[in-house]
C-alpha cells in the first residue's frame, strides 16, 4: 500500500486555541506524574505525549462523520481507555462531547479520574470492568452513538467487544498502525455476526511517519443475543 500521500496530523497542526493547549500541557504534566505510580504508557517523552498521544488520538478529525457526533453532543465510549487515550484528548478538544473511558484496570481509572477532576473536565466518567461482561449490561448495551478504541487487539475481536454497545446506526472507529488489511479481511464473520460493516478506512500519519489507519465500522442491525461471549473468548478466539 502506497501511503505517499497519506494524511499528517502534528499535534501544532490541529486546529485548537491556546486554552486547550494550555489543557493539554496540564494532561501531559498529569500523566507523567501518574504514570510514576501506576503503569499507563511506555511513552513518558514530552514530544512523544504529545505527537503519539494527543496528535493519534484526535486523527478522528478525518472522519466527516465525528463532526455530526461532537455537533450533536451524542454519547461516546471509549473502549480499554488505557491512559485515556483516546478520549481525554477528545473531551479536551471538544468539550461537549459525553464520554465514557472503559477499561478492566480499576488502578488505571483511579489514576484518569485524578486527572478529570485536576483539568475540571464535565460529562466524561471512567466505567470499570469487562466489555464482554457490560457490552450485555442494559445500561450501557446499544446506548452509545460513536465506540472508539486504541487498544492494541485483533480487530475481529475488538468488533465483537465494541458493537454491542452501540445504537443501531451507530459508528465504531479502531485506531490501527500498521497496514490492517489482513485484520480487515479476517473481520468478515465478525462483520457479518454483528450485523456491522466497514463503511470506509482512513490512512494518515503521525510526526513518526509510521503508517496508521481508522478503520470505521457502522452498526446496520440489532446484535444478537449471544454477542458478546463471555470474557476472554473474542481474544482467545475471535469470531
Amino acid at each position: 500500500m502506497d501511503h505517499a500521500k497519506d494524511k499528517i496530523i502534528t499535534y501544532s497542526s490541529l486546529p485548537i486555541g491556546q486554552e486547550k493547549r494550555t489543557q493539554f500541557d496540564q494532561l501531559a504534566d498529569l500523566l507523567v506524574q501518574a504514570n510514576a505510580q501506576v503503569n499507563l504508557t511506555a511513552i513518558t517523552d514530552e514530544e512523544e505525549i504529545y505527537e503519539k498521544h494527543f496528535a493519534d488520538s484526535l486523527a478522528i478529525r478525518l472522519w466527516e462523520g465525528f463532526a455530526d457526533i461532537v455537533r450533536s453532543e451524542k454519547k461516546i465510549l471509549d473502549l480499554g481507555t488505557g491512559g485515556g487515550f483516546p478520549g481525554m484528548p477528545i473531551k479536551i478538544a471538544y468539550p461537549p462531547a459525553e464520554i465514557c473511558l472503559l477499561d478492566a484496570t480499576r488502578k488505571k481509572l483511579e489514576a484518569i479520574d485524578v486527572m478529570i477532576s485536576n483539568l475540571d473536565l464535565h460529562d466524561v466518567r471512567t466505567i470499570w470492568g469487562r466489555a464482554e461482561e457490560l457490552g450485555r449490561n442494559k445500561e450501557h448495551r446499544e446506548k452509545y452513538d460513536l465506540v472508539v478504541s486504541r487498544a492494541v487487539a485483533y480487530l475481529p475481536a475488538l468488533i465483537e467487544c465494541a458493537v454491542p454497545f452501540l445504537k443501531i446506526g451507530g459508528s465504531f472507529v479502531a485506531y490501527k498502525r500498521g497496514d490492517s488489511q489482513e485484520e480487515i479481511d479476517a473481520s468478515a464473520h465478525a462483520l457479518q455476526e454483528l450485523n456491522a460493516e466497514i463503511s470506509e478506512t482512513i490512512p494518515y500519519r503521525i510526526a513518526d511517519g509510521d503508517p496508521r489507519q481508522l478503520v470505521v465500522i457502522c452498526k446496520k442491525g440489532q446484535t444478537p443475543d449471544k454477542y458478546p461471549r463471555r470474557p476472554g473468548k473474542p481474544m482467545k478466539k475471535p469470531l
